[in-house]
């Protein structure tokens, strides 16, 4: 695999923070994906929608504009200014692109590409590609990720990529996972390989996987570390409605849990920073999960508004 830098149309990590603050960043990172090549001539709604909030929380509050010293406000006014022009960019330049995704309240969503190869996606995650993917004479099939699939791929002879926002995993057919949500605790991605061998690229280092192999790579780290011990079968179980966390931090479990039943979980960070490990072959109530999170970790919850709470005892 040559070296390269992540493509220019994977999402800055500084938006995907700010959209996921956002009480509507889910519909406005989907609407940053689909907003490729466009005319002109003729106005997209969605490229509004998605410039004014970006605009708006940019913006410092006027109440703080006392509290900051220049500097501070300097800084953050570039932060800012490359923020929209990052947005400008990506209407200009960017390629036309589909978007697939799940929803949040289900296990999973099993969609074909246009080259017949298959992905499963984990509840809130979505992959983006290129309308011209698969096509005749194209390089590579590039889809990049955010979240968690599953995919078997198609042997074309053209080479497949999936690509998060800190590594690029490559092959030509084979049966794998990846992982990446980058507003995650101790965010990175992962790789599983059930069937096959598969190539992954963080920074200019690659390791290549065997079946049974897994690799994870940190946020802001070139060095990946090999998932020692693993059990391929229960880890790619959340396909079939089984959940499966190893020494996991709680926060990003309950976030998890979030997209899986569409409920809201809260716990202060005293519980969320605490790790876990846990796993259910089917897992249909949320209840009975978050009763099991808590138990395990000696914790007590109680239902609120649309979910549940965690707290000390």
């Amino acid at each position: 695999m040559p070296d390269k830098t992540f493509p220019y149309y994977s999402l800055p990590d500084d938006l995907d923070v700010l959209f996921g603050a956002h009480e509507d960043g889910d519909a406005l990172l989907e609407m940053w994906e689909v907003s490729g090549e466009r005319d002109v001539a003729e106005p997209d709604e969605r490229k509004n929608v998605v410039r004014s909030t970006v605009l708006r929380l940019a913006q410092p509050p006027v109440r703080h504009l006392r509290l900051v010293p220049p500097l501070h406000l300097f800084r953050f006014s570039s932060v800012a200014a490359a923020l929209v022009v990052a947005v400008a960019l990506s209407f200009l330049i960017g390629p036309q692109t589909e978007v697939l995704r799940a929803g949040r309240g289900v296990a999973a969503a099993v969609h074909t590409l246009p080259d017949g190869s298959t992905v499963t996606l984990a509840a809130g995650s979505r992959i983006a590609f290129e309308e011209s993917f698969g096509a005749d004479g194209d390089r590579k099939r590039t889809v990049r990720l955010r979240g968690r699939a599953y995919f078997d791929v198609e042997k074309t002879g053209t080479p497949f990529e999936v690509v998060t926002f800190n590594s690029v995993t490559e092959v030509l057919g084979t049966t794998f996972s990846v992982e990446a949500w980058p507003s995650d605790v101790e965010a990175g991605s992962e790789v599983v390989v059930s069937s096959g061998r598969v190539a992954v690229q963080t920074g200019t280092t690659v390791n290549e996987l065997a079946p049974g192999d897994a690799l994870r790579i940190p946020r802001g780290s070139s060095a990946a570390a090999a998932v020692t011990d693993l059990n391929v079968e229960r880890s790619l179980s959340w396909r079939t409605g089984g959940l499966a966390y190893e020494n996991e931090p709680i926060g990003n479990v309950l976030r998890d849990l979030e997209r899986r039943y569409d409920i809201s979980l809260s716990a202060p960070a005293s519980i969320r920073l605490r790790r876990i490990s846990y796993w259910k072959q089917h897992a249909s109530d949320a209840s009975e999960v978050v009763g099991d999170v808590a138990a395990t970790v000696g914790v007590r919850y109680r239902p609120v508004k649309d979910g549940f709470e965690l707290y000390l005892p």
